[in-house]
């Protein structure tokens, strides 16, 4: 999926680029199911691999 921004919180970057303790939290809570995900995937071929 490819989603483009249009805006950005203002409050969630210390200076434009580099995030706040705030941004690194949302940043962190909206990838968490992609790398969850991966993580299972790559535990369940690992597992396959080695029964």
């Amino acid at each position: 999926m490819i989603s483009y921004i249009t805006s950005i919180n203002k409050q969630l970057f210390t200076d434009g680029t580099h995030l706040t303790v705030e941004g690194y939290r949302v940043w962190a809570e909206s990838i968490e199911p992609i790398v969850s995900e991966i993580v299972r995937e790559n535990c369940e071929r690992n597992m396959e691999l080695i029964t």
